[in-house]
């Protein structure tokens, strides 16, 4: 089973655009092997772009959080809140059709009180310099530990809702 067998391509990026706007999160879907599934994008804030636009950066402060929390996800079956290392929330939800790992779909980019950034790190790992990084840190939306998990849960309850469709048209088949 592949993530293009519980939704087309296209309605894996609306889900995404869903999430992102009921979250304001930046919403990804992830296949079993960790690829995106879409390329849709919406920040949210403006220091992410700017990690991810360097792919040294986007491995060392992304990539390897992602890897990390999915793993947690994929291994517990239930979703993952923790943080990047740059100190910013990531929430992974595990997809599971029956016994088979499907893939992940979560988001990130906001941080939760009480806030960890770490601006000498992402500085360091960057090249942009500390301050910089404390200004574009500036609008990174905080959240209360209470409104991450509802953001897993939200995601969680939307992707139990897809599966529930899937097996709902499989049976009418």
């Amino acid at each position: 089973m592949r993530m293009d067998d519980l939704l087309p391509v296209a309605a894996w990026k609306n889900f995404e655009q869903e999430l992102n706007q009921a979250t304001g999160l930046n919403a990804c879907a992830f296949d079993a092997e960790g690829n995106r599934v879409t390329d849709f994008v919406a920040w949210a804030n403006g220091l992410c772009p700017l990690i991810k636009s360097d792919p040294a950066s986007a491995q060392a402060i992304c990539s390897v959080a992602h890897q990390e929390i999915a793993r947690q996800a994929r291994q517990t079956r239930q979703p993952a809140v923790a943080e990047c290392d740059a100190g910013m929330l990531k929430i992974c939800v595990p997809i599971y059709v029956d016994e088979t790992f499907v893939g992940i779909v979560g988001g990130c980019g906001m941080l939760v009180d009480p806030a960890h950034l770490e601006p000498f790190h992402v500085s360091r790992v960057t090249d942009l310099p500390e301050e910089r990084v404390v200004e574009l840190a500036g609008d990174i939306p905080i959240l209360t530990a209470d409104k991450a998990a509802a953001m897993a849960a939200l995601i969680s309850d939307r992707v139990a809702e897809v599966i529930q469709d899937v097996a709902g048209t499989a049976r009418q088949s």
